[in-house]
């Protein structure tokens, strides 16, 4: 009777899991891992195109105050980061108002392989140690920043977006 019980109270527990981690990474979810309200820390970054790793390191979010900046963190090991990459090419090559970069996690020779076969021309920075990852909490991809020209954090999303959540918070970084 006891094992039953254990048993129906652990298969509980992973569908219980499963259905508050399908919610969570829902497109447009907005869970704050509590960088909402803070000054971006700023990181010096590889850039990485499809022609392969540059010598050229950029500063990140520092390089960009002029406008709002979607700050993206993907890899191409991540399913939902590559089923939404073609929304932020699109974006990037239609930004005027504000500016998208993008940070990759994976091995730098995954991330020009990605670029390359998919044709993607996205502003991407390679975080080869991790570097803009811990400064920024991010332990799950992908993970999405909104910052301010200034590089107030007015935005943290969580998860897949769509282009509707990125437009309102983009709204809210103009403010």
């Amino acid at each position: 009777m006891n094992f039953q019980r254990a048993k129906w109270v652990a298969v509980t527990g992973l569908v219980l899991a499963a259905l508050l981690a399908a919610i969570a990474v829902r497109p447009g979810s907005r869970l704050p891992s509590g960088k909402e309200g803070e000054v971006v820390v700023d990181f010096a970054l590889p850039v990485v195109t499809a022609a392969g790793l540059q010598t050229q390191r950029l500063d990140g979010p520092q390089h960009h105050r002029t406008k709002p900046l979607l700050l993206h963190f993907w890899a191409p090991s991540c399913a939902p980061c590559r089923e939404e990459l073609p929304l932020w090419q699109d974006l990037a090559q239609h930004a005027d108002t504000f500016a998208v970069l993008t940070v990759a996690g994976d091995e730098s020779d995954d991330v020009v392989a990605y670029l390359k076969e998919h044709h993607l021309t996205l502003p991407t920075l390679w975080d080869e140690n991790g570097t803009a990852h811990k400064a920024l909490s991010v332990w799950t991809i992908p993970h999405t920043f909104v910052l301010t020209p200034k590089g107030l954090i007015v935005r943290d999303l969580m998860g897949a977006q769509t282009r509707e959540s990125l437009q309102e918070a983009l709204t809210a970084a103009a403010k």
